[in-house]
């Protein structure tokens, strides 16, 4: 019988080639899929940084996108199939994480979904989904609560351990390089990146893999465990409850003066009731830790009971804020994300209040459960539940107001929005610009045709005041050479923020010692947007100014003007 060879003990062990093949096939073996998406990750991030520009943007987004949704979606199919001990579950989960990771690609570069703010809205919410389903061990089973809270405090230690490694790698790497160029003029920065990419997150990702626990298996806390409840109790529950009072004192005022919340509250709520929920998650070490102390266990059992009762009154807040806003401006994609979770949040506090043994877990596996399904489902997720909601309420403002077939040029548009009242066309503009995005227009395109990005701004002034901005189309040829019969052209602009009244329907000014007269109340009227060059005198010469764009703003609740933008070309004889 062969003597089985000694294990390397202390630091040799840390450094032993024989500790780390043996690590990494673990974590190939119990983490197969996901460790060919970290490999993919990591492929495609040195590709990109060799070969910049080849691909087109939108095919970079959907393999990011793809490949990230893969590892993180396999990972917590892994973690939950080791938890239920069932292979044919695990089957299950990695087969519809590649299918939806594959369906995000073709959606995304068939442009099924629009990729504005609200895709990448969902995309996040997904995202989140994923780590909170890896961070936490499914609710159902029989597994004592104390174990629960273990395995997720490990997760924690080992995302913390983590990085630890990513920054004395990348660290160690830049102090590398850098010495290198000071000494030897040596700097290849695309080779530096790729090892960023290994050294700084591939290595990383394995050995967060590799501290990953085994669900089902039974542990004891360690010191960072402890620590980490530690810092619930002393560092989260002070400033949970500060900030609680802020907001206390912020709906005594909304009362008090029976006015309506800011907008922004909402995702205040949001914030402090995840980390009511996180802290109330950590206190859990004290009441399953039998050496705590009385008091420890005394702050937790409070915390507990008390803590979740005082979102309340917040997520009434919060409700009031999010369902009035829908009520007023209607559903858009991140409005419904937080109308769920203002939904989801009502009925895990009420659930922690009412049950006599809540299992947290349950909490976090159903934040999972719901904000992945309305994420990545095709045809049923928010974004494009969303996007499409907006797009309808388009189509029906406008065919209101008299357009009747789709799309539209820019300029029939704002001919169009210019014709509605304020408020109407004010909406109409926002919801354009929330559809629209700076790389892909494909939400709009079938409403407006416009090769730019349309902005509300440049729609519908959010004031009442009057503003026109009209720009000319000048080839060179009609400009270069100069014409017979003059001596020179030459460019001017000039931009001025400080109020005027008209004299006459006119403005005078001077630019660079060239004094014109521009028509100003004729042109805030008739808002020409096929507007062609104006040409007008320059006063005490022969010379003649050419106006070729300009941009007005008229304040009419005190008749004055208050900006003007002009540009144009001087015609010296």
């Amino acid at each position: 019988m062969e003597t089985p060879l000694p294990q390397p003990q202390g630091l040799r062990r840390l450094f032993s080639p024989q500790v780390l093949v043996g690590a990494l096939r673990d974590i190939v073996s119990r983490f197969t899929l996901t460790f060919v998406f970290a490999c993919l990750d990591t492929l495609y991030c040195i590709f990109f940084i060799l070969f910049p520009k080849v691909l087109p943007d939108i095919t970079e987004t959907a393999i990011v996108e793809a490949l990230a949704l893969g590892t993180l979606l396999t990972l917590a199919s892994y973690l939950w199939g080791e938890y239920f001990g069932k292979k044919k579950f695990t089957a299950i989960a990695l087969t519809l994480s590649v299918m939806a990771a594959a369906a995000n690609f073709i959606v995304v570069v068939l442009h099924i979904q629009a990729l504005n703010s609200a895709h990448f809205t969902g995309y996040a919410s997904a995202v989140v989904a994923c780590v909170v389903a890896i961070a936490f061990t499914p609710p159902l089973g029989h597994t004592p609560m104390s174990r629960r809270w273990l395995y997720t405090m490990k997760v924690v230690r080992g995302t913390l351990l983590t990085l630890c490694i990513q920054i004395v790698l990348s660290i160690a790497l830049l102090i590398i390089n850098t010495t290198l160029s000071v000494l030897f003029g040596i700097y290849e920065h695309k080779l530096f990146e790729c090892l960023i990419v290994i050294f700084g997150g591939f290595i990383p990702a394995l050995a967060f893999l590799h501290m990953l626990p085994h669900p089902r298996e039974e542990e004891q806390p360690d010191s960072l465990c402890r620590t980490l409840a530690a810092f619930c109790k002393n560092i989260l529950l002070p400033l949970a409850l500060v900030y609680m009072v802020i907001l206390y004192v912020y709906t005594i005022k909304i009362i008090a003066t029976w006015s309506l919340p800011n907008g922004q509250i909402t995702w205040m709520v949001t914030g402090i009731v995840s980390v009511v929920l996180v802290t109330v998650y950590g206190l859990q070490g004290y009441l399953c830790d039998l050496g705590s102390k009385p008091s420890a266990k005394r702050v937790a059992s409070l915390a507990h009971r008390f803590l979740p009762l005082l979102t309340l009154p917040l997520l009434a807040l919060m409700s009031v804020a999010i369902f009035y806003r829908i009520g007023q401006y209607g559903f858009t994609t991140s409005r419904l994300y937080v109308a769920t979770f203002n939904i989801w949040a009502y009925l895990a506090v009420a659930y922690i209040m009412i049950a006599r043994r809540p299992r947290l877990n349950a909490v976090a596996a159903s934040f999972a459960v719901v904000f992945i399904a309305t994420s990545i489902m095709p045809g049923l997720n928010y974004c494009t539940i969303g996007t499409r909601i907006v797009q309808n309420r388009v189509y029906t403002a406008l065919g209101g107001a008299g357009v009747e077939k789709f799309p539209i040029s820019y300029n029939e548009l704002r001919r169009t929005l210019d014709a509605m009242p304020h408020e109407r066309a004010a909406e109409v503009a926002g919801d354009l610009s929330y559809l629209d995005s700076r790389d892909d227009h494909s939400a709009v395109e079938p409403i407006v045709t416009h090769d730019g990005t349309i902005y509300k701004w440049e729609l519908v002034s959010d004031s009442t005041d009057e503003v026109v901005e009209v720009e000319a189309v000048i080839t060179d040829s009609g400009l270069s050479p100069v014409p017979e019969g003059l001596r020179s052209i030459r460019y001017l602009e000039r931009t001025s923020w400080s109020r005027f009244h008209s004299d006459n329907g006119t403005y005078a000014l001077e630019i660079d010692s060239v004094s014109i007269v521009i028509p100003v109340d004729s042109l805030i009227k008739t808002r020409d947007y096929d507007f062609e060059p104006l040409t007008v005198p320059v006063e005490g010469s022969d010379n003649t100014f050419r106006l070729t764009g300009i941009t007005l703003r008229s304040d009419t609740s005190t008749n004055t003007y208050r900006h003007i933008s002009v540009k144009g070309y001087l015609l010296e004889k």
